[in-house]
């Protein structure tokens, strides 16, 4: 039996050692909507060790994370980010999915 992939986008801060997750939202499991959703975000699509706030859209498949994209964003993008992505997840699960 195959398991079924799901998407998340989570929220990463830098701090002194690198990276860190502080922040994850469940975004279902089509592929296709999660890319979609994903596309909508504000920042920059290049990424870097500058990066203080960044964004990365994960598929989950039999416990291992695969990286499908990233952002790098202001504390003003996240602020909308966060909006968009409460949105779009409330129409896609109530109204669409």
């Amino acid at each position: 039996m195959m398991k079924e992939n799901t998407y998340f986008v989570t929220i990463n801060m830098k701090v002194p050692q690198g990276m860190m997750e502080v922040g994850r939202f469940f975004i279902g499991s089509d592929k296709d909507w999660a890319m979609e959703s994903f596309g909508r975000l504000r920042g920059e699509s290049h990424t870097g060790e500058d990066d203080v706030l960044r964004l990365d859209l994960l598929e989950k498949h039999e416990g291992t994370d695969l990286l499908l994209g990233q952002l790098s964003c202001t504390l003003d993008q996240l602020e909308q980010n966060c909006k968009l992505i409460t949105v779009d997840a409330f129409k896609y699960f109530n109204l669409e999915g």
